[in-house]
């Protein structure tokens, strides 16, 4: 298990619709600048969007649309309802333009057009530091160790090399780090709730093959009942005390008591406990 929780956009409708969106005009913008198409080029609707929802090259595209997707762990810690606000905050703001002009006559790189939505993924990039713990590490060298978050700073440095994504680059991440800091306030701003499907739980009962799933449950259940405390009392046994501290260290928005749960559930594994906490919601003792 990796730092951004379970695959798959379970949970993160928010990003699983800006990964089309941004995914899909990135292509587009491609495939039309390799054609050459100048009716679609120059429309005045295609060029107001397609700087923010666009990446300006296949290369950045896949980069940027792959961070995107590994930010869905930030939806997940936030909920729909915040992420979608904070998102919209972004793209309705023009200050960052602006900022994004000053800091490029300022750095003396160049404004040749604000080409993709640099800001809005360091924006992301910085909460992903500051909120996403290191599930692994492994070292590499004599005193080098490297952890799991590792290849998503990699990957984002890549996107810095062009001279038109360093100033809007920059500016997500002052942005995202205005956010974090909850300055005026606008954290408390949110969607409502029934706008997005309901979350899912992370894990799922497997069914039972053949029979409606009333018979199959009352099948079920008989065993699960008779089976169920010395599970339990075999999971509690092998509960190391250090494990618990450990993963307590990397969560504490979270209860010791939901801290154990999830270790026992997971059977003592700390990337299994840490994906289950990442999907819940904090729960303080």
């Amino acid at each position: 298990m990796d730092s951004s929780g379970p695959s798959g956009f379970r949970n993160a409708p928010v990003t699983k619709f800006l990964v089309q969106i941004i995914g899909g005009c990135s292509l587009a913008v491609t495939l039309l600048q390799s054609r050459s198409n100048p009716i679609v080029l120059r429309n005045p609707l295609w060029r107001t969007l397609s700087p923010i929802l666009a990446f300006p090259a296949i290369g950045p595209g896949v980069v940027g649309t792959f961070l995107i997707y590994r930010m869905r762990v930030i939806e997940r810690l936030y909920g729909s309802p915040k992420y979608a606000v904070y998102t919209l905050l972004y793209y309705k703001n023009k200050t960052f333009l602006f900022f994004s002009m000053a800091t490029s006559l300022l750095f003396q790189v160049g404004f040749k057009g604000y080409n993709g939505p640099y800001a809005l993924l360091f924006a992301m990039l910085y909460h992903y530091h500051q909120l996403v713990p290191i599930t692994s590490q492994f070292p590499v060298a004599a005193g080098v160790v490297l952890n799991d978050k590792m290849y998503v700073y990699m990957a984002a440095l890549q996107l810095l090399f062009s001279p038109t994504s360093v100033a809007p680059s920059l500016c997500g991440f002052v942005a995202g780090m205005m956010y974090h800091l909850d300055l005026g306030g606008i954290q408390r701003y949110r969607f409502p709730q029934w706008i997005f499907p309901r979350r899912k739980p992370p894990t799922s009962t497997p069914s039972v093959p053949g029979g409606p799933p009333s018979s199959r449950l009352r099948r079920q259940q008989p065993r699960h009942v008779s089976a169920s405390p010395p599970q339990q009392q075999r999971q509690q046994s092998v509960v190391s005390e250090e494990n618990v501290n450990a993963v307590a260290n990397m969560f504490p928005d979270h209860s010791r008591d939901a801290v154990t749960s999830a270790l026992v559930t997971a059977r003592n594994d700390m990337n299994r406990a840490a994906e289950i906490l990442l999907t819940s919601a904090p729960q303080q003792s």
